[in-house]
Protein backbone atom coordinates (compact mmCIF):
# COMPACT_ATOMS: atom_id res chain seq x y z
CA UNK A 1 0.00 0.00 0.00
CA UNK A 2 0.93 3.75 -0.61
CA UNK A 3 0.26 5.23 2.49
CA UNK A 4 0.51 8.38 0.57
CA UNK A 5 -2.39 8.01 -1.78
CA UNK A 6 -4.46 6.29 0.69
CA UNK A 7 -6.65 8.41 3.08
CA UNK A 8 -6.61 8.29 6.47
CA UNK A 9 -8.26 9.72 9.89
CA UNK A 10 -6.93 10.25 13.30
CA UNK A 11 -8.36 8.15 16.13
CA UNK A 12 -7.11 9.82 19.56
CA UNK A 13 -5.87 7.11 22.00
CA UNK A 14 -6.82 9.46 25.39
CA UNK A 15 -9.33 7.46 27.53
CA UNK A 16 -11.84 10.24 28.46
CA UNK A 17 -15.09 9.32 30.74
CA UNK A 18 -17.34 9.86 27.56
CA UNK A 19 -15.12 6.97 25.57
CA UNK A 20 -15.46 4.50 28.88
CA UNK A 21 -19.23 4.69 28.88
CA UNK A 22 -20.05 3.81 25.55
CA UNK A 23 -18.60 0.29 26.46
CA UNK A 24 -16.67 -2.16 24.17
CA UNK A 25 -19.59 -1.75 22.06
CA UNK A 26 -20.08 1.48 21.45
CA UNK A 27 -16.35 2.15 20.69
CA UNK A 28 -15.45 -0.49 18.40
CA UNK A 29 -18.67 0.36 16.21
CA UNK A 30 -17.91 4.35 16.46
CA UNK A 31 -13.94 3.45 15.66
CA UNK A 32 -15.28 1.28 12.37
CA UNK A 33 -17.69 3.77 11.52
CA UNK A 34 -15.21 6.56 11.14
CA UNK A 35 -13.77 4.50 8.39
CA UNK A 36 -16.99 5.42 6.42
CA UNK A 37 -18.44 9.08 6.70
CA UNK A 38 -17.20 11.15 5.01
CA UNK A 39 -14.70 14.08 5.49
CA UNK A 40 -17.52 16.14 7.05
CA UNK A 41 -18.35 13.40 9.77
CA UNK A 42 -21.78 12.26 7.75
CA UNK A 43 -22.97 8.28 7.24
CA UNK A 44 -25.72 8.52 4.79
CA UNK A 45 -28.14 6.21 5.29
CA UNK A 46 -29.70 5.40 1.74
CA UNK A 47 -32.94 5.11 2.95
CA UNK A 48 -32.58 2.40 5.71
CA UNK A 49 -32.73 2.41 9.27
CA UNK A 50 -29.88 3.60 11.43
CA UNK A 51 -28.86 0.12 12.97
CA UNK A 52 -29.48 -1.95 9.29
CA UNK A 53 -27.28 0.51 7.12
CA UNK A 54 -24.35 0.40 10.04
CA UNK A 55 -24.73 -3.06 9.88
CA UNK A 56 -24.38 -3.46 6.34
CA UNK A 57 -21.23 -1.23 5.87
CA UNK A 58 -19.28 -2.62 8.99
CA UNK A 59 -19.92 -5.83 8.86
CA UNK A 60 -20.59 -6.01 12.51
CA UNK A 61 -23.41 -8.23 14.40
CA UNK A 62 -26.61 -6.53 14.71
CA UNK A 63 -26.97 -6.53 18.71
CA UNK A 64 -23.49 -5.20 18.73
CA UNK A 65 -24.28 -2.48 16.39
CA UNK A 66 -27.68 -2.13 18.30
CA UNK A 67 -25.90 -1.79 21.71
CA UNK A 68 -23.65 0.80 20.67
CA UNK A 69 -25.24 2.90 18.41
CA UNK A 70 -28.11 3.41 21.61
CA UNK A 71 -25.09 4.72 23.56
CA UNK A 72 -23.18 6.78 20.88
CA UNK A 73 -26.96 8.62 20.28
CA UNK A 74 -27.42 8.93 24.13
CA UNK A 75 -23.79 10.63 24.55
CA UNK A 76 -24.04 13.04 21.62
CA UNK A 77 -20.93 11.01 19.51
CA UNK A 78 -23.62 10.37 17.03
CA UNK A 79 -26.79 12.51 16.00
CA UNK A 80 -29.52 11.07 13.72
CA UNK A 81 -29.86 14.23 11.39
CA UNK A 82 -33.07 13.23 8.58
CA UNK A 83 -31.41 10.11 6.50
CA UNK A 84 -28.12 10.08 8.12
CA UNK A 85 -26.03 9.99 10.90
CA UNK A 86 -23.72 12.65 12.00
CA UNK A 87 -20.38 13.23 13.89
CA UNK A 88 -20.36 16.43 15.05
CA UNK A 89 -16.78 17.34 15.65
CA UNK A 90 -15.27 14.77 13.37
CA UNK A 91 -13.90 17.53 11.32
CA UNK A 92 -12.24 19.46 14.02
CA UNK A 93 -10.64 16.56 15.73
CA UNK A 94 -9.06 15.64 12.22
CA UNK A 95 -7.99 19.31 10.69
CA UNK A 96 -6.67 20.77 13.95
CA UNK A 97 -3.20 21.81 14.07
CA UNK A 98 -1.05 20.26 16.97
CA UNK A 99 0.57 22.28 19.58
CA UNK A 100 4.60 23.17 19.43
CA UNK A 101 4.41 20.89 22.43
CA UNK A 102 2.60 17.83 20.80
CA UNK A 103 4.89 18.01 17.35
CA UNK A 104 7.70 18.12 19.88
CA UNK A 105 6.48 15.43 21.71
CA UNK A 106 5.30 13.03 18.73
CA UNK A 107 9.27 13.47 17.36
CA UNK A 108 10.65 12.48 20.32
CA UNK A 109 8.31 9.60 19.99
CA UNK A 110 9.28 8.72 16.22
CA UNK A 111 13.31 9.33 17.17
CA UNK A 112 12.72 6.84 20.31
CA UNK A 113 11.10 3.87 17.74
CA UNK A 114 13.12 4.72 15.04
CA UNK A 115 16.27 3.15 17.67
CA UNK A 116 14.24 0.91 19.03
CA UNK A 117 13.63 -1.37 15.61
CA UNK A 118 16.79 -0.89 14.93
CA UNK A 119 17.90 -2.55 18.01
CA UNK A 120 15.79 -5.47 17.40
CA UNK A 121 16.94 -5.13 13.43
CA UNK A 122 20.28 -5.97 14.96
CA UNK A 123 20.07 -8.45 17.75
CA UNK A 124 17.68 -10.63 15.29
CA UNK A 125 20.81 -10.72 12.56
CA UNK A 126 23.19 -11.37 15.40
CA UNK A 127 20.87 -14.45 16.57
CA UNK A 128 20.40 -16.08 12.86
CA UNK A 129 24.68 -15.36 12.65
CA UNK A 130 24.85 -17.15 16.03
CA UNK A 131 22.44 -20.20 14.95
CA UNK A 132 23.87 -20.68 10.94
CA UNK A 133 27.21 -20.73 12.73
CA UNK A 134 26.52 -23.55 15.24
CA UNK A 135 24.17 -26.05 12.71
CA UNK A 136 25.63 -28.95 11.21
CA UNK A 137 25.71 -29.57 7.79
CA UNK A 138 24.58 -32.53 6.17
CA UNK A 139 28.23 -33.49 4.86
CA UNK A 140 29.47 -33.61 7.98
CA UNK A 141 29.57 -36.58 9.66
CA UNK A 142 27.63 -37.18 13.56
CA UNK A 143 30.65 -37.90 16.23
CA UNK A 144 30.69 -41.69 17.16
CA UNK A 145 29.50 -42.04 21.09
CA UNK A 146 32.41 -42.58 23.55
CA UNK A 147 31.69 -45.59 25.91
CA UNK A 148 32.28 -45.22 29.65
CA UNK A 149 34.94 -47.45 29.49
CA UNK A 150 36.87 -45.60 27.13
CA UNK A 151 35.93 -41.90 28.08
CA UNK A 152 39.09 -40.13 30.00
CA UNK A 153 38.17 -36.95 32.54
CA UNK A 154 39.74 -33.91 31.17
CA UNK A 155 41.77 -32.02 33.48
CA UNK A 156 40.98 -29.12 32.40
CA UNK A 157 39.47 -26.27 34.18
CA UNK A 158 36.15 -25.10 32.83
CA UNK A 159 35.64 -22.48 30.97
CA UNK A 160 34.24 -19.26 32.99
CA UNK A 161 33.92 -17.26 30.45
CA UNK A 162 29.95 -16.36 29.63
CA UNK A 163 28.34 -14.94 26.76
CA UNK A 164 26.97 -11.73 27.29
CA UNK A 165 23.69 -11.18 26.18
CA UNK A 166 22.51 -9.29 23.80
CA UNK A 167 23.36 -5.78 24.66
CA UNK A 168 19.53 -3.54 25.83
CA UNK A 169 20.53 -0.44 24.49
CA UNK A 170 23.39 0.93 22.50
CA UNK A 171 26.97 0.61 23.99
CA UNK A 172 28.63 2.90 26.68
CA UNK A 173 30.10 5.68 24.91
CA UNK A 174 28.38 5.49 21.79
CA UNK A 175 26.36 8.09 20.14
CA UNK A 176 22.32 7.75 20.99
CA UNK A 177 20.41 7.46 18.04
CA UNK A 178 19.09 10.89 15.85
CA UNK A 179 15.89 12.02 15.73
CA UNK A 180 14.83 12.49 11.59
CA UNK A 181 16.57 14.62 9.77
CA UNK A 182 16.05 17.63 8.28
CA UNK A 183 16.05 18.35 4.22
CA UNK A 184 15.95 21.85 1.75
CA UNK A 185 12.34 23.30 1.47
CA UNK A 186 11.19 22.30 -2.09
CA UNK A 187 11.27 24.88 -5.09
CA UNK A 188 7.28 24.06 -5.55
CA UNK A 189 6.71 24.01 -1.64
CA UNK A 190 2.95 25.63 -0.41
CA UNK A 191 0.92 25.52 2.56
CA UNK A 192 -1.35 23.08 2.44
CA UNK A 193 -5.50 23.80 2.91
CA UNK A 194 -5.28 23.35 6.78
CA UNK A 195 -2.18 25.64 7.11
CA UNK A 196 -3.53 28.20 4.85
CA UNK A 197 -6.83 28.25 7.23
CA UNK A 198 -4.56 28.44 9.95
CA UNK A 199 -2.62 31.50 8.59
CA UNK A 200 -5.62 33.76 7.67
CA UNK A 201 -7.42 32.81 10.77
CA UNK A 202 -4.03 33.77 12.59
CA UNK A 203 -3.57 36.98 10.46
CA UNK A 204 -6.97 38.10 8.98
CA UNK A 205 -5.00 40.85 6.95
CA UNK A 206 -2.03 38.54 5.69
CA UNK A 207 -0.85 38.62 1.78
CA UNK A 208 -0.31 34.59 1.60
CA UNK A 209 0.74 34.64 -1.77
CA UNK A 210 3.37 36.98 -1.21
CA UNK A 211 4.63 35.73 2.03
CA UNK A 212 4.84 32.28 0.83
CA UNK A 213 6.79 33.36 -1.85
CA UNK A 214 8.79 35.65 -0.36
CA UNK A 215 9.55 32.90 2.57
CA UNK A 216 10.42 30.30 -0.23
CA UNK A 217 12.83 32.26 -2.01
CA UNK A 218 14.38 32.76 1.37
CA UNK A 219 14.96 29.21 2.23
CA UNK A 220 16.31 28.28 -1.17
CA UNK A 221 18.98 31.13 -0.72
CA UNK A 222 20.19 29.50 2.47
CA UNK A 223 23.00 27.05 2.49
CA UNK A 224 24.55 24.98 5.09
CA UNK A 225 22.74 23.09 7.75
CA UNK A 226 21.03 26.26 8.65
CA UNK A 227 18.20 25.44 5.52
CA UNK A 228 17.52 21.98 6.98
CA UNK A 229 14.37 21.84 8.84
CA UNK A 230 12.44 18.58 9.86
CA UNK A 231 9.21 20.62 9.40
CA UNK A 232 8.27 23.63 7.31
CA UNK A 233 4.80 23.57 8.15
CA UNK A 234 5.97 24.58 11.88
CA UNK A 235 8.99 26.77 10.43
CA UNK A 236 6.09 28.74 8.08
CA UNK A 237 3.71 29.02 11.35
CA UNK A 238 6.46 30.69 12.92
CA UNK A 239 7.41 33.15 9.94
CA UNK A 240 3.44 34.32 10.07
CA UNK A 241 3.79 35.17 13.54
CA UNK A 242 6.98 37.02 13.67
CA UNK A 243 5.43 38.92 10.38
CA UNK A 244 2.15 39.60 12.29
CA UNK A 245 4.27 41.23 15.40
CA UNK A 246 5.84 44.08 13.47
CA UNK A 247 3.73 47.54 12.57
CA UNK A 248 2.15 48.30 9.50
CA UNK A 249 4.77 50.43 7.09
CA UNK A 250 3.20 53.38 7.07
CA UNK A 251 2.78 53.87 10.99
CA UNK A 252 6.49 53.36 10.37
CA UNK A 253 6.98 55.84 8.15
CA UNK A 254 5.21 58.29 10.07
CA UNK A 255 7.25 57.28 13.38
CA UNK A 256 10.28 58.11 11.45
CA UNK A 257 9.26 61.33 9.92
CA UNK A 258 8.32 62.82 13.78
CA UNK A 259 10.65 66.03 14.47
CA UNK A 260 10.35 64.74 17.83
CA UNK A 261 12.20 61.43 17.45
CA UNK A 262 13.54 62.08 14.38
CA UNK A 263 15.69 65.04 15.86
CA UNK A 264 15.43 67.15 19.04
CA UNK A 265 15.34 70.21 19.25
CA UNK A 266 18.87 72.31 18.36
CA UNK A 267 20.69 74.27 21.02
CA UNK A 268 21.32 77.44 20.58
CA UNK A 269 23.69 78.36 18.02
CA UNK A 270 23.32 75.00 15.98
CA UNK A 271 21.98 73.62 12.77
CA UNK A 272 19.02 71.58 12.86
CA UNK A 273 18.06 70.72 9.68
CA UNK A 274 14.35 69.83 10.43
CA UNK A 275 13.90 73.51 9.98
CA UNK A 276 15.70 73.97 6.38
CA UNK A 277 13.08 70.85 5.12
CA UNK A 278 10.96 73.01 3.12
CA UNK A 279 14.49 74.24 1.15
CA UNK A 280 15.03 71.25 -0.08
CA UNK A 281 13.23 68.82 -2.84
CA UNK A 282 10.41 66.95 -0.63
CA UNK A 283 10.48 63.38 0.18
CA UNK A 284 8.24 60.98 -2.42
CA UNK A 285 7.50 57.70 -1.21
Amino acid sequence: MNFEDERYIRLYTRDTATWSLLGWEGQAVVSLLMRKVDRAGVFDLAGLAPADAVVAVIGVPREIVEVGLERLLQRGTLEHRGDALVMPRFMEAQECAQTDAARKRASRERARAEALLKQLDEQSRSRNVSNESRSVTKSHARSQTVTDGHSVPCLALPNQTEIPPPSAGPPRGARSARGPTGHRIPPDWKPGETLRAWAVAEWPSVDLDSVTAEFVDFWLGVSGKAALKVDWDGTFRNRIRELKKRPPVSSVRQTLFRRDVLQPAAKPGEYNWMDHMHEHEPIRE
